[in-house]
């Protein structure tokens, strides 16, 4: 459901749209299928609306079903020109565009097949909380032999997808609020881009969607900041241009505490 926060966010997207003559798009980010809500959709369409935020481009606006599932085997510079419609707006339906943008990671190298189980993952999570470590993911798949893990693909055996981050240097993450922020290339882990239900996450998903729909500027909660360096790893991978990303501070409640939808935010 809409809460304060999400709500703020996009009266600044809707504001920063309209001052530009820009288009202030509603996407359905709803690739975590264990978190979905039933009604939740109508909430956020209502929500929007009650509050005088229409939005010009969303689910339930264009063609929001002209992306088939049988472009899943056509190049992605092949896809049909939607002359200005950039739907659908939901990203379940979006799969084979993200498959297409996985693949590509995989040919150049830039992606790799993880064969961990869920326990392994827990005890690894577990140890590193007892010796009181930050847990780093080992990167225990990452050389393996592409050969070696195609026959284990094949065989049907359990797997995700993870995206090889820089292991040396810097990654810089420019926010048009705060500046430029610095981190470590070591401190940062080998995330998920396809997890095991054959959905991607946010991380993948997300930033295909903005450079597929041609978003100039990604307003978005101050939680994400820690993200991304993955988000500007994906771009830089893809070639592709990083939009204008804004980290917008969080809700504070009288206590001085965050807003959140288990902490006062309705």
């Amino acid at each position: 459901m809409l809460h304060i926060g999400g709500l703020r966010t996009a009266l600044f997207s809707y504001l920063l749209a309209r001052h530009f003559d820009g288009a202030f798009i509603l996407r359905i980010e709803d690739t975590d299928q264990k978190r979905l809500v039933p009604g939740a959709l109508e909430n956020i369409i209502e929500s929007l609306l009650g509050m005088g935020l229409p939005y010009d481009e969303g689910p339930d606006k264009g063609s929001a079903a002209r992306l088939s599932p049988e472009y899943g085997t056509v190049r992605p510079e092949l896809l049909p020109d939607f002359g200005g419609d950039y739907g659908p707006y939901l990203q379940s339906q979006r799969l084979p565009r993200y498959l297409a943008v996985i693949h590509k990671l995989l040919e150049t190298r830039q992606a790799y097949y993880a064969f961990e189980t869920k326990e392994e993952l827990d005890a690894a999570r577990v140890y590193a909380e007892a010796h009181s470590l930050p847990y780093r993911y080992d990167r225990k798949f990452r050389d393996c032999p592409v050969d070696e893990s195609l026959v284990r693909v094949a065989a049907g055996e359990p797997h995700a997808i993870r995206f090889k981050m820089p292991t040396e240097g810097i990654i810089r993450t420019p926010d048009a609020l705060r500046g430029v922020i610095e981190w470590a290339a070591d401190t940062q882990d080998d995330f998920i881009i396809l997890k095991g239900d054959g959905f991607p996450p946010y991380h993948l998903a997300a930033m295909v969607d903005d450079h597929d729909m041609e978003i100039s500027h990604v307003l978005r909660g101050e939680e994400w900041i820690s993200s991304f360096p993955k988000h500007v790893c994906i771009f830089q991978a893809l070639g592709w241009e990083l939009p204008v990303f804004v980290h917008t501070p969080s809700v504070l409640g009288p206590d001085g505490k965050k807003l959140s939808k288990r902490h006062g935010a309705k």
